[in-house]
């Protein structure tokens, strides 16, 4: 359930000042927090926010008196901060119109702020007087604490009225967010009140019709984004617990498949940027015909989970190895083993290397052909 806390519409225009573009971004009426329309319309977002492919940042450290998370963190204080209008036209005229000048977005766009809770859906109670009521909204459980800043193209399914309010919502189209952004608001309060310097990524970058832009960011006063070895590493644990997760309807064998194709892609593309979405098309082309409503769903997955993988990012094999390999300290050697190849002693297939639990032991037969390694051995042993 959706609760909308405060949310408006900034209507942005360009003009032309001695060969420089200056910006003007007007307000319009707040919008009602209460509408059906509004409410739809941060449902819709939300669901395409977190469904979508994102990439992930967190504020850059020692924020200015007026960029951003500053004054995004005095809105959002209990008492004694500022109000809402206060926020959003700080912003828009002391950050995004400085920045804005270093784009190349046509005149059309509107800029939307909205904050908005996720609350536990409503449920029924029985009241002193015996008789079942429904728990008020105020009394609901916040399960959820986000602000969003969206820029949209006042086109299409998604329009907006002289005065900003939205007029209609049947169809929000992904491709008319110019740019968006949004903020896990506990996990920003949270890093606020920490002495971690762990860095905590709870800004969502949404790619819509066009790349994620630097004067965007920069606006947002946001660090780059998650590194390229985090997306890598977050990849391999969200495939991980895809593969464990449906367990009972993938086998082991498919499993290993699943896990083998997609690190056999990281080598094909080496150098090369790839999309989760193609990673989940070489997930699909593994699962079996019989268990076919689960493709797509890695995708969905790994969106929806606490997964952060950048929308674009290079698939090293090198970081994602552990999907197919395994190395085993035992004692005298080390050995990198492929995964597949391990079975348990009394494992019906023709996996090379067996396990017995009841010992610890591991066993394996290798016949060596490779002259020069056969060389090296001989040598040792006729030292």
């Amino acid at each position: 359930m959706f609760k909308v806390l405060n949310a408006i519409a900034y209507k942005g225009a360009t003009s032309e000042n001695n060969d420089d573009r200056d910006w003007n971004l007007s307000p319009g009426s707040s919008w009602d927090a209460n509408s059906e329309n509004v409410i739809k319309f941060v449902q819709k977002v939300h669901e395409k926010i977190n469904s979508g492919s994102k990439e992930y940042s967190t504020f850059k450290a020692d924020a200015a008196p007026r960029s951003f998370p500053t004054i995004l963190s005095e809105y959002l204080e209990v008492d004694g901060g500022i109000s809402f209008s206060a926020f959003h036209q700080n912003f828009t005229e002391h950050s995004l119109k400085r920045e804005l000048k270093n784009s190349r977005l046509e005149d059309g766009a509107v800029i939307v702020f909205i904050h908005y809770q996720l609350l536990k859906e409503q449920s029924q109670v029985i009241g002193e007087n015996g008789i079942s009521e429904r728990v008020a909204i105020d009394e609901l459980e916040i399960i959820g604490d986000k602000f969003v800043v969206l820029m949209v193209r006042n086109t299409g399914a998604l329009k907006f009225t002289s005065d900003l309010q939205i007029s209609e919502v049947d169809v929000i189209d992904l491709k008319q967010f110019i740019q968006g952004c949004q903020i896990d608001l506990t996990r920003f309060l949270a890093h606020q009140a920490s002495d971690t310097e762990e860095i905590d990524n709870f800004l969502s970058f949404i790619r819509g019709g066009a790349d994620i832009r630097d004067y965007f960011k920069d606006a947002m006063f946001a660090e780059k984004g998650v590194t390229n070895k985090a997306s890598c590493e977050n990849l391999e644990k969200a495939l991980h617990d895809f593969n464990s997760l449906h367990k009972a309807s993938l086998n082991r064998t498919v499993r290993d498949v699943i896990e083998q194709k997609v690190y056999d892609f990281s080598e094909e593309k080496k150098g090369t940027l790839v999309t989760l979405e193609q990673v989940g098309a070489v997930v699909d082309q593994c699962i079996p015909n019989d268990y076919a409503e689960l493709r797509g769903q890695f995708v969905v997955f790994a969106n929806e989970g606490i997964y952060e993988i950048n929308d674009e990012f290079e698939l090293k094999s090198n970081i994602i190895k552990e999907l197919v390999y395994v190395s085993l300290d035992v004692g005298f050697a080390t050995l990198r083993l492929e995964k597949s190849s391990l079975g348990s002693s009394t494992d019906s297939s023709s996996r090379g290397i067996r396990f017995d639990d009841a010992s610890n032991e591991l066993t394996f037969t290798a016949t060596i052909t490779d002259p020069e390694q056969l060389r090296k051995i001989k040598n040792i042993i006729d030292e």
